[in-house]
C-alpha cells in the first residue's frame, strides 16, 4: 500500500472531504472556535473519519512550512496515478471540447498548484506532464491549488512527446509557447478546443523535441521591461484565450 500523504489548509482538506472522503484516514485539528473548522469536523463525523485534537506546535512539526496549515492537517491515501491510457480515454470522451495544459520541465510544486487552480477556474480538462523531472504534487502544491487538486486530473506520462503525438492523432491541436521569428502572437493564433497548450519552465522554455511536435508556436506579447511571465500566470492567460476563442 502507498504511504499516506499529509495535506493541509482549510480549502484543500475540505475539498478532499467532499470529493473523496474514502481517501481520508484521519483529521488533525487544533482546538479553536473557527466556524470553518466546524464544517470540517461535521464532514469527518458524517463519514466516520477519526478526528484528533492537537496543538498548533504539533502540526508545525509535521510540515516544512510551519504556520501554513491553518490549524488542520488530514492524512489521506494518495490519489490514483493517471497515465497515457487515462489521457487517451479523456480525449476520446471530450472530443472536440478537449482543452489540456501541458507542462514541459516545470519543476516547482507551487507553480503546479497555481496551474491546477487556473485549470479549474477556466474549465481545462487536465494537466499533462512527464513522470520524471516534473513538479511533484506535494502538500504545498495541493494547498495552493485550493481544492483544484481534487477536480483537475494530472496525467503523468512516460514520454511527453509520444503523449502529444497520441493526442494529435485523436484530433487535438498542440500549441507550443516560444519566442522567435517563426511564432505568432496569442491574439492571432486563434487557439480553441480541441487544444493542448504546452508551457515550459521560465528559464529554458519547452524542449526542442517538444517544440518540433507542436502544430503551432505562439507567444504572449510583453509591453514592459519583463520578457516573460511566471508559468502559472501564463497558463491562466493562454487558457482564458482558448476558452474565449472557443465560445
Amino acid at each position: 500500500m502507498a504511504k499516506a500523504q499529509a495535506i493541509y489548509g482549510i480549502h484543500a482538506v475540505e475539498s478532499v472531504l467532499k470529493s473523496a472522503p474514502e481517501r481520508v484516514l484521519a483529521l488533525h485539528v487544533t482546538p479553536t472556535d473557527n466556524p470553518r473548522h466546524e464544517v470540517l469536523l461535521k464532514l469527518a463525523q458524517e463519514f466516520g473519519i477519526s478526528v484528533q485534537r492537537v496543538r498548533p506546535q504539533q502540526l508545525d512539526k509535521w510540515l516544512d512550512a510551519p504556520g501554513s496549515h491553518q490549524g488542520v492537517i488530514a492524512q489521506i491515501k494518495p490519489a490514483p496515478i493517471l497515465d497515457e491510457t487515462d489521457l487517451e480515454q479523456l480525449v476520446e470522451r471530450k472530443g472536440a471540447d478537449t482543452l489540456l495544459l501541458v507542462l514541459d520541465g516545470v519543476t516547482d510544486p507551487q507553480n503546479l498548484g497555481s496551474c491546477l487552480r487556473s485549470c479549474d477556474a477556466l474549465g481545462a480538462d487536465g494537466i499533462v506532464m512527464a513522470k520524471h523531472k516534473s513538479a511533484p504534487l506535494t502538500p504545498a502544491a495541493i494547498k495552493i491549488a485550493s481544492g483544484a487538486a481534487d477536480s483537475v486530473p494530472v496525467f503523468q506520462v512516460t514520454n511527453l512527446v509520444r503523449a502529444l503525438e497520441q493526442i494529435k492523432e485523436a484530433g487535438v491541436w498542440v500549441y507550443g509557447t516560444a519566442i522567435d521569428e517563426t511564432t505568432q502572437p496569442l491574439v492571432k493564433a486563434n487557439i480553441r478546443p480541441p487544444a493542448a497548450i504546452v508551457l515550459g519552465s521560465e528559464g529554458k522554455g519547452i524542449r526542442q523535441l517538444t517544440r518540433k511536435t507542436c502544430d503551432h508556436l505562439v507567444y504572449l506579447p510583453m509591453q514592459g521591461v519583463v520578457d516573460s511571465l511566471n508559468v502559472a500566470m501564463a497558463a491562466a492567460i493562454f487558457l482564458f484565450e482558448a476558452k474565449r476563442s472557443g465560445e
